[in-house]
Parts: structure tokens; sequence; C-alpha cells
């Protein structure tokens, strides 16, 4: 749309060579009719060819579908939010949230002794997370989020409840990707209004399996 473009040039006005490399790449996995429109603007030979390389690109790439592997897919959703001010992209940041809770199933499943279950209540205190019956509370309704957004205040009690849970690498890094998520969307709800407006939309969806986190999400905003 011409809303989308105009955003889009606004940010490729005040941008430098190497962000409008980025910007091009990012807005290409998106939307080729934008930069087609940005071919006939630009004046640069360089970025020009460099923009007529990315429309002829043929390869399927879309990461508004694509599974997220990484925390740089996050960005990049990120970066075509702010190009494009379109709003899928909020929602596939989001739908990382509902992923598997890796922390709550490995805590649910231990099968410690007495004394091993009260040392592991003792670790879970230090990232706000109940130990009751063998069923873990986490304050942020997520205990992955919990235990990653404390951890630096407790790396002590976050290598030995690693430890004791036999958390993975693969695991742990999975959980990080989610919990970047969640950092993401908390930081930017109150710089950005479309963010906040969708963020709220999913928090009102009762069928949103992220409800739950993105309501502490939308309380956790004021802190940031």
């Amino acid at each position: 749309t011409e809303q989308s473009f105009n955003q889009l040039m606004t940010i490729y006005s005040k941008s430098d060579s190497e962000e409008r490399r980025f910007l091009i790449l990012v807005v290409g996995l998106k939307d080729k009719q934008l930069l087609n429109k940005l071919y006939e603007k630009e004046n640069d030979a360089y970025l020009k060819g460099f923009i007529k390389g990315v429309i002829d690109d043929k390869t399927e790439y879309d990461p508004q579908t694509a599974d997220i592997r990484n925390a740089t897919e996050l960005d990049i959703l990120w970066s075509i939010f702010f190009a494009t001010g379109d709003s899928a992209p909020i929602q596939k940041i989001a739908s990382v949230l509902a992923w598997e809770d890796i922390f709550k199933d490995k805590i649910t499943a231990f099968k410690g002794t007495k004394e091993q279950k009260d040392e592991l209540i003792k670790l879970l205190s230090d990232f706000d997370i109940k130990y009751n019956n063998g069923k873990p509370d986490a304050l942020m309704e997520d205990c992955d989020i919990s235990v990653l957004d404390k951890y630096r205040e407790h790396p002590e009690s976050f290598k030995q409840l690693i430890n004791i849970l036999d958390i993975t690498g693969e695991e742990l890094y999975r959980a990080s990707i989610k919990y970047s998520a969640f950092w993401s969307l908390a930081s930017n709800l109150n710089r950005h209004a479309p963010v906040r407006t969708e963020c709220a939309r999913i928090a009102d969806d009762n069928d949103a399996p992220e409800r739950n986190v993105m309501l502490f999400i939308l309380v956790k905003s004021i802190m940031y």
C-alpha cells in the first residue's frame, strides 16, 4: 500500500548504505512490490542493482510462515514490521510464546529424592516459581521465561537448576528464543502503539494459546 511504502521510505531515507541493504533484504522477504517502487526511486547505481538482484531472486522463503529457528529470525520479523507497519510479524513473534514450556515439563517430570526436591524448591524460589505437589507455578505463567528473566541475578542458582533438571544446550537455546520474543514484545509495547494494540488484541482472545503470557507482558511492559 501507499502507506507502507511511505513508511519504508521514511526509514530508508534515514539509513546508511549498509542499513539500506539490510532493509532491502528484509522487505524482499515480505513484499517485492514495495521493492519495485523502491527500485524506481533509488538513484544510487549500486543499490539499484542490489534491489534488482533481490527482486529477481526466486528463493521461496517467507519469515511469516517459516518455522522460527533462531533469534535472528525474530529480528527479521521486527524489521518487516517497522518497514511496513503490518501487524502479521507481531502475531508471528507472539506465537513463540505458546511454545512448549521446557523448564515446566522438566520440573513436573522430576523424580529426585526428598532432599533433591527440597533443593529444587529452594532453587526455584530464586526465579519466582513455586513448587507444590510436584507441580510448578510460575509468576510469569511460563517457567522458561521466569527462569531466563532472573538468571543474571542468580547465576549460581541457574547453573544448579540446569544441572538438576538435566536441561540440554538445545533445550536452553529454544527457551532463550521464547524469552527473546517475550522481552522484545515487552520492551516495544511502550514505544510503538501498533505493537500494544496487537498485543492487547491477542490478550483479549480467549482461544489464543499465548494469551496468559501476553497478559503478563502487558503488565511487565510498564517496567521497561
